[in-house]
């Protein structure tokens, strides 16, 4: 089953990928051999009275839960960036009454958390609701395709302008370099900002492009989804790790481990994708597809990343009253 998502989601990339024998070799013949798609055909379920389809129902239920953790994340994050300007503002209540103090990586943070929500429920109608494509997404079901290739390189931006203007300055501080501090975060800014303009022009280009080029328009906004999550998970693995070197007396290890979950499972399914297709089939529906399993991996990744950040907030809030005692 996850032959066919790989073909109808990336057919550009999956074309140009297997026209060399190694990329045809570990897709075609390690990863997701076409037989796959036979062996392990798409799930498809009847729900509610009036008989709602619903196709690859675990991955529906991963991509809501996915949507509810986003959006729930970046509303509780905007709570905190309402005052901005450095200024100490409330913080949204977890357990307690938090204070934190806004920095503008606050701000990437909420619209990364946004913009995965918004994949998420992009997500739901284009691979559950829909009718299955015969040929490709890009091709017959462009709107919600391109919102969610748009959105997922759009939140890994986000997710990577925050995770390197949190963790650098703390590495330049154990250097005794905090004079680049402001360098530092000042390019983050501007370099997150020419990353969304080549995104924007991928999504332009995958709407404005001539007939000539139609065979070639996805290509932008297939490489806009693909890429840009490597460079987010680089920079926030980094942001963790400074995390936990700052927290290490307290006990905020839950998002780490999380964190760490999610990317063993991202991996995990998309090695074990056809193994599992030839011991289990279909008998725990989609559960354990690389669809699904890079869905959930997602969810418990960003779930860790709220922990963390909940986290921080309360360690802010702690030494603002110790400071206030004082």
């Amino acid at each position: 089953m996850s032959r066919l998502m790989v073909q109808a989601f990336f057919p550009a990339n999956l074309a140009a990928a297997e026209s060399y024998w190694l990329g045809d070799f570990l897709l075609s013949q390690v990863l997701f051999p076409p037989y796959i798609a036979d062996l392990c055909p798409e799930v498809l379920i009847v729900v509610g009275v009036n008989g709602v389809a619903v196709r690859q129902p675990a991955l529906a239920t991963s991509a809501t839960v996915g949507a509810l953790i986003g959006l729930k994340g970046g509303y509780d994050l905007w709570k905190i960036t309402k005052t901005y300007n450095g200024k100490t503002v409330e913080a949204p209540k977890i357990k307690s009454r938090l204070q934190i103090r806004v920095t503008p990586s606050t701000q990437s943070w909420t619209l990364a958390f946004v913009a995965f929500g918004l994949m998420n429920v992009s997500a739901l109608p284009l691979h559950c609701l829909l009718p299955a494509p015969k040929s490709s997404y890009p091709n017959e079901n462009p709107i919600w395709w391109s919102i969610d290739a748009y959105m997922t390189g759009a939140s890994s931006i986000f997710l990577w302008m925050a995770a390197l203007e949190e963790s650098l300055p703390i590495m330049l501080e154990l250097l005794s370099k905090q004079h680049l501090e402001e360098i530092i975060q000042f390019t983050c800014r501007r370099l997150g900002q020419v990353f969304h303009v080549i995104g924007m022009g991928c999504l332009i280009l995958f709407w404005a492009a001539p007939t000539a080029w139609q065979e070639l328009a996805p290509f932008g906004l297939e490489d806009w989804y693909l890429f840009p999550p490597l460079l987010a998970g680089t920079s926030v693995l980094v942001f963790l790790y400074e995390q936990k070197c700052v927290s290490k007396k307290c006990g905020g290890y839950l998002g780490h481990i999380l964190f760490g979950m999610g990317s063993i499972i991202a991996l995990g399914s998309v090695l074990m994708d056809r193994p599992l297709c030839h011991w289990l089939g279909t008998m725990f529906l989609d559960t354990f597809t690389a669809s699904n399993g890079m869905f959930l991996a997602c969810d418990l990744c960003f779930l860790g990343l709220y922990a963390v950040l909940s986290h921080t907030a309360k360690q802010c809030n702690a030494e603002i009253a110790a400071k206030k005692i004082r």
